[in-house]
């Protein structure tokens, strides 16, 4: 369709263009270890008996909403082959909420491994069972951003289509957390006894930073119609950091 180094007639193009774009991305679920189990009363919660029934123990992905934002100008004169353009993407920060409470029934419990010496092997932390009344909530978040600046060059172009060739630097930001706060509370001869608070962290956050390639055209039909293609492949670091 669009031949030969500026082949053809090609119209002029704006010298200066910016650009939004509404974002509904899904993300592949994430799978954690079993955080809560449920046993009825008599039952240990231990993971590997019969009676017992994880919770909870993969993250929620709902879609994800957020927007890309671009601008960009060409050269001019002797370099009107030449553009530079930047943009910023987000995606809204999604985050997920789960309670699990019983006063007594079922039993709930927050499974480990326990390395006793002469107890080795999975065990169970009730928080919820007989004598003992509790809740373990659960509270989880995903943040995702990215930016990048590209030299962008005219490379084929005719009366109805265009490629350029795209070079540049990006960068993007992955933060996830996941927090536990377990609140029980035992009961003595029927009257609230000692109460119990605890809770755990679980933050990571990826960064990359790279150098990408790639490229980007339009083709143009029956007046105002066209598509768009655009590809990318960006090579580089990723600098992981996680704290519990």
């Amino acid at each position: 369709l669009c031949v030969g180094l500026r082949g053809g007639y090609c119209p002029t193009r704006p010298r200066f263009w910016v650009s939004g774009e509404y974002l509904m991305w899904t993300q592949r679920s994430q799978n954690v270890p079993p955080l809560v189990t449920s046993s009825p009363v008599g039952t240990n919660p231990l993971l590997g008996l019969n009676t017992a029934t994880i919770l909870y123990d993969s993250v929620p992905n709902p879609l994800r909403h957020g927007g890309r934002f671009s601008a960009g100008m060409w050269m001019p004169h002797f370099c009107c082959n030449l553009g530079l353009e930047a943009s910023f993407f987000f995606l809204g920060r999604v985050t997920t909420h789960d309670v699990f409470a019983s006063t007594g029934n079922p039993v709930l419990g927050r499974p480990f491994n326990d390395v006793t010496p002469g107890n080795v092997g999975p065990n169970a932390e009730v928080f919820a069972g007989p004598g003992v009344i509790g809740s373990t909530t659960i509270d989880t978040f995903t943040q995702v951003w990215g930016i990048e600046g590209n030299l962008r060059y005219k490379w084929r172009c005719s009366s109805n289509c265009w490629i350029d060739l795209i070079g540049g630097y990006r960068h993007l930001n992955l933060s996830e957390g996941l927090n536990i706060t377990e609140d029980a509370q035992t009961i003595v001869a029927g009257a609230p006894g000692i109460r119990f608070l605890e809770q755990e962290s679980f933050r990571t956050r990826n960064q990359f930073n790279g150098v990408q390639i790639g490229m980007d055209g339009e083709y143009h039909f029956r007046g105002r119609w066209f598509v768009g293609f655009t590809n990318k492949i960006a090579m580089g670091n990723v600098h992981q950091i996680v704290n519990i």
